[in-house]
């Protein structure tokens, strides 16, 4: 089994009762490959895990299931602060026995016993974070206030793609 070290960021906008928030993350994952497909686990945060036939898709379904977290979160916030808290918590919610094989895939990289074409390379030591930031939507009644107020009906899975 090959096990990839992989630093991933993400920026999202996340609508919530009354408020609109910026998520920005930048977090560690774990790809694991073998001959049956490609897994892609959270490492931290923890607690997401995807499957896909290959790399690209592994790391698309962990993508689209962090993003659902992030919408879950928002639609059970009573407000922006308890949105905020509730992401940071999510985010520092690391998964430490994953983590040392995430160490262990750093260490087969650096001694060139595991190489990646489709992998840019980035010092493992790069700050992780997240950052959750409260945007303004608009004076009241001026030209640029919503139409109605963010909720989290206004979230949407990327799912463009269907079938004519």
């Amino acid at each position: 089994m090959q096990r990839y070290p992989i630093l991933f960021a993400y920026k999202d906008l996340v609508a919530g009762q009354g408020f609109l928030a910026g998520v920005a993350i930048a977090g560690r994952a774990l790809i694991c490959e073998d001959e049956e497909g490609c897994w892609m686990y959270g490492i931290q945060p923890g607690g997401i895990c995807a499957d896909g036939d290959s790399q690209k898709e592994a790391a698309a379904g962990f993508r689209s299931l962090y993003q659902a977290a992030l919408y879950d979160m928002a639609a059970e916030a009573p407000a922006f602060a308890a949105f905020r808290q509730e992401s940071q918590r999510f985010f520092e919610d690391e998964d430490r026995l994953l983590a040392k094989e995430w160490w262990e895939a750093v260490a087969a990289v650096r001694q060139g016993d595991l190489k990646s074409d489709w992998l840019s390379r980035r010092p493992a030591g790069s700050p992780r974070s997240i950052e959750v930031v409260q945007i303004a939507v608009g004076m009241e009644g001026g030209l640029d206030a919503p139409a109605s107020p963010p909720a989290p009906s206004f979230n949407a899975p990327d799912d463009l793609v269907r079938a004519a």
